[in-house]
């Protein structure tokens, strides 16, 4: 296991059977500033893993491997048992932190009086939107066990007057006021056919 590691850079072999952490290990540990450990427990864990295990369940009748596997839809499964919430929630947390930077730098928001911010999660991509644009509001659109984590980041982060915390479902619609919509995270995941996103991240 420590080679097949090392052979994709994760660790580094310093002989002797040693090996050493990398850079790119840093990012799977807790706390580490850019970690993506909870990313990756999401994407490869208890959930994905077994689910990806049973593809050919999806290639033989066209449905979804995951709600085969687990019984229920993977929304309502991460809704559920909350260490999978807060584990999912912490993965995409770091996941857009990861791209705030990239985001913040190819697109002008300036323009935009109002933004919403669908599956925004705990909130740290608007927020850093609206800390650059002092003229802007925001609206951070999520379900309801997950808008109380972006509640407490804008109120430590003094955004509470200016970003309003909405919980919803946005399989079955979006806030309509607003100047700006982007959808955070959800490439792959259908909107209201109403809606149109200016970004995806």
């Amino acid at each position: 296991m420590l080679r097949a590691l090392a052979s994709v850079g994760v660790l580094a072999e310093a002989g002797s059977g040693h090996f050493a952490s990398t850079p790119l290990a840093a990012t799977l540990q807790t706390d580490a500033p850019g970690s993506l450990r909870a990313f990756a427990t999401v994407e490869l864990g208890e959930e994905h893993y077994p689910a990806w295990g049973d593809l050919m369940h999806s290639v033989k009748t066209g449905e979804i491997a995951f709600d085969h596997v687990f019984g229920i839809p993977v929304w309502e499964y991460f809704a559920q048992p909350p260490e999978n919430a807060k584990t999912f929630d912490d993965a995409m947390t770091g996941r857009t932190l990861a791209v705030n930077d990239a985001a913040l730098s190819s697109y002008d928001f300036s323009s935009i009086r109002k933004i919403v911010d669908v599956g925004g999660g705990h909130g740290s991509l608007i927020a850093s939107i609206l800390k650059l644009n002092p003229q802007m509001k925001g609206v951070l659109f999520d379900a309801t066990p997950v808008v109380e984590g972006a509640r407490r980041r804008f109120e430590a982060e003094g955004l509470t007057n200016r970003c309003e915390v909405v919980d919803g479902d946005f399989f079955e619609s979006v806030p309509t006021f607003l100047s700006g919509l982007f959808t955070t995270g959800m490439t792959g995941t259908s909107l209201p056919s109403s809606k149109t996103a200016i970004g995806r991240w």
